[in-house]
């Protein structure tokens, strides 16, 4: 199909894995901000699961699950300077995705998103729970056991 032919279609709130029933309810029922907010939390509380730290959140939580120098989780060994931008970048959108989103939501009436907007919110927090199922705990480093 060519690139220009993916939407044509259009993508739905069901194409997507937000990890909230309750967050997809509230975007068909119109609480568009309230959805994204609710799908921003349920990214992190599964992130918190993966990562056995149900005491950090939102950007202390991406940062230590995905620290450069001693993650938690992983996508790849991190030995070649794609891999480890994979890493970091992950870790990036994940700490934007907090600030902007999950942050901005909770402290503002600034944000008010439309359907659209907030479709194409959700898509990307969809997105980056897909990532995230394909993380993997770090190995323990066999030097320091």
């Amino acid at each position: 199909m060519p690139p220009s032919d993916i939407f044509s279609g259009g993508i739905t709130i069901d194409d997507l894995d937000v990890g909230s029933e309750r967050a997809l309810a509230l975007f068909r029922d119109g609480f568009y901000d309230e959805a994204v907010w609710r799908a921003t939390q349920a990214l992190l509380n599964d992130l918190k699961e993966r990562a056995g730290r149900d005491d950090l959140e939102g950007e202390a939580l991406f940062n230590q699950a995905f620290s450069a120098q001693n993650p938690i989780l992983q996508f790849t060994d991190r030995a070649t300077r794609l891999e480890r931008d994979q890493h970091d970048g992950f870790r990036h959108l994940g700490v934007g995705m907090t600030r902007y989103l999950r942050n901005v939501v909770t402290h503002s009436e600034r944000t008010n998103f439309d359907a659209r907007k907030a479709l194409i919110w959700l898509g990307f927090i969809s997105a980056l729970r897909e990532d995230l199922q394909l993380a993997r705990p770090v190995p323990p480093d066999p030097d320091e056991e």
